[in-house]
């Protein structure tokens, strides 16, 4: 009895955590998915050339993740009346990125 109760609190724990990074991801992708919509900024052709060019010279997660954000831009896939954020939490963008 002892033993079912240690593996069920453990695995509430991973999933806890698993939910948590999600929603880590998540409150990231609508931190740039704001940012890349800002309506004095660059076009974003010009946008994914600077950000290309930056990872060739330096590997970041950063740059990455603004990258992922503006292919999810250009397929004009979220709903307008949709947050970006329940929009990633909805659709687990996660599942799709890869660093």
């Amino acid at each position: 009895m002892k033993k079912h109760i240690g593996l069920l609190i453990s695995l509430m724990l991973l999933l806890q955590a698993c939910e948590s990074d999600n929603d880590h991801f998540c409150a990231k992708y609508s931190f740039y998915y704001s940012e890349l919509t800002q309506p004095d900024i660059l076009p974003r052709q010009a946008i994914r050339q600077q950000l290309e060019k930056e990872l060739i010279q330096h590997d970041s997660d950063k740059t990455k993740m603004m990258l992922f954000v503006l292919d999810e831009l250009d397929a004009d896939v979220k709903r307008n009346s949709e947050s970006s954020q329940a929009y990633c939490l909805r659709r687990q963008r996660w599942h799709v990125y890869s660093r």
